[in-house]
């Protein structure tokens, strides 16, 4: 087994996630993270400096570091420790250590608060879609349109939004394939979205890369994204909502629809059916 340090890998772990099809600000991510452990294992676990050396203690002690000394999310806790699996699974693959040391672990959950009401009534979601039609220019209604029903009609949040390109249209089978850093789901798309997807696809001419771009044909930001969404929250008297509000309102009306618990969890993307129960 090779008994080098962290940096003597990440090049390699690089191309590694080039080839597995991973997007340069997702590679950009895990190599972060298993740096922060490098340095954070280095400081509090002198002299070890090898992943061949890490146990499953040694994530877990950082799992609790990042939790309850950082007080970091659950949320971003989890992309960190995705990374290292990944990391550690590429090890294993190309004979560099033995086993993951993740495999056994399961990230500390915690119990979320009760959810207000935070998605959107009929009436309400009538409002914002108006809005958007009063968009003179075609091109900015098209898009807008496309972008505000992929996350109240396919749950997609901002950062999976921004990231959709078109390969990701399955127009034959009326679904889209949502991808994110931990796993992908595929979600049916509703007659309006699959209409509003039409509409925008003629009016761009980017056929490829970036579903959702901005007018100089670069993927559109998040920032941007949460930018037009509170515009018109705030130009129709719905203030108090955000972009996010769209996706809580995807999974209320999956709720009311009497689709059953699991299957929302599936398709919002939920890693725990308990988040899902909160929209009960």
């Amino acid at each position: 087994m090779d008994v080098g340090t962290f940096s003597d890998f990440i090049d390699e772990f690089v191309k590694w996630l080039i080839v597995s099809g991973k997007r340069e600000r997702t590679i950009d991510e895990y190599v972060t993270a298993v740096m922060l452990f490098a340095v954070w294992l280095g400081k509090n676990y002198h002299p070890l400096n090898s992943p061949a050396q890490v146990l499953g203690k040694h994530i877990l002690a950082w799992q609790n570091e990042l939790l309850t000394g950082k007080k970091l999310s659950i949320a971003t806790v989890h992309k960190r420790m995705a990374s290292l699996k990944s990391f550690w699974n590429f090890l294993v693959e190309k004979n560099l250590v033995r086993q993951n040391p993740l495999e056994d672990i399961q990230l500390r959950q915690t119990v979320s608060p009760p959810l207000s009401h935070s998605w959107l009534s009929r009436q309400e979601e009538v409002r914002l879609l108006t809005q958007i039609e009063m968009e003179k220019n075609d091109w900015k209604q098209a898009r807008n349109r496309c972008m505000v029903l992929l996350m109240l009609d396919a749950g997609c949040t901002v950062s999976e939004l921004v990231q959709i390109d078109w390969d990701q249209i399955l127009w034959e089978k009326h679904e889209i394939l949502i991808k994110n850093e931990l796993f992908e789901r595929r979600v049916p798309v509703t007659g309006r979205l699959y209409r509003a997807l039409q509409d925008w696809y003629r009016q761009t001419d980017r056929k490829k890369g970036p579903a959702i771009c901005s007018q100089w044909g670069k993927r559109m930001t998040r920032q941007g994204v949460h930018y037009l969404v509170k515009k018109y929250m705030n130009d129709t008297g719905m203030k108090q909502y955000s972009a996010h509000t769209l996706r809580h309102t995807f999974c209320r009306r999956l709720i009311e629809a009497k689709v059953d618990l699991e299957t929302v969890t599936c398709l919002a993307g939920h890693q725990s059916i308990e988040t899902t129960k909160r929209y009960l």
